[in-house]
């Protein structure tokens, strides 16, 4: 169902980044549909290159679909452009990346100050 609705709202707002965000990785990640998603998330960059959750799933997308230099990119540009506490959910992301990904880039390169007092709880 959630694969059906995905396809439907990408049709009915094509121009619309948010959705077509959405839209890619429904389909990446429900629908196994990797190419459809991947074209779709990238439209949505086109259409908004400052749109921070595109990135975001974006370089989720790409992890799973085995493009971790991507991933990496879209997760930084995405850190870059997120706000406040949106950078939090980047962490997921990271963790997959570097459990699929082991040894590509050590963990300490990355600014974890960024995310100032954050606490794991």
């Amino acid at each position: 169902m959630g694969v059906d609705l995905a396809r439907r709202a990408f049709r009915a707002a094509p121009e619309d980044p948010e959705v077509l965000g959405i839209a890619a990785y429904v389909l990446g990640r429900l629908g196994n549909d990797h190419d459809v998603a991947l074209s779709l998330v990238d439209r949505a960059l086109v259409l908004n290159p400052s749109f921070a959750r595109g990135r975001y799933w974006s370089g989720l997308l790409h992890v799973f679909v085995g493009g971790p230099e991507i991933g990496i990119d879209h997760f930084q540009k995405y850190l870059r452009s997120a706000r406040g506490t949106e950078t939090r959910r980047i962490l997921p992301g990271l963790g997959t990346l570097y459990f699929f990904n082991a040894g590509l880039m050590p963990l300490q390169q990355h600014s974890w100050k960024r995310w100032n007092g954050f606490r794991a709880t």
